[in-house]
């Protein structure tokens, strides 16, 4: 079950839209997701996540962010262990060049 703290009204409001397509949230830890239906055979993730299968890959991409493979190879470490942290993503969104993102705190 999802969080009370989501916006519902406006993720449904996208979803009425066509506007969305996933909704996760980080919440005591752990990311998490509604649940999927009993019926759903599919639920695209791999076909919209297919890019990041190549670890290679996904290295390479990290380190365009990144100030050095080794804290990319560390960083996709965590990632597969369920281990992320605002903490550990932080030097990938500073180094981003872009806004600053509000990373989710416990």
């Amino acid at each position: 079950m999802p969080p009370d703290w989501l916006p519902h009204q406006k993720l449904r409001d996208l979803l009425e839209g066509y506007e969305l397509g996933c909704v996760y949230w980080y919440e005591n830890g752990a990311w998490s997701r509604a649940p999927y239906p009993e019926d759903l055979d599919d639920d695209g993730l791999d076909c919209g996540m297919s890019r990041f299968a190549d670890k290679e890959e996904v290295l390479g991409m990290l380190d365009d962010t990144t100030a050095a493979r080794r804290s990319s190879e560390a960083l996709l470490n965590h990632a597969e262990r369920y281990g992320l942290t605002p903490e550990l993503l932080e030097p990938s969104v500073s180094d981003s060049g872009g806004e600053r993102w509000d990373l989710p705190r416990p």
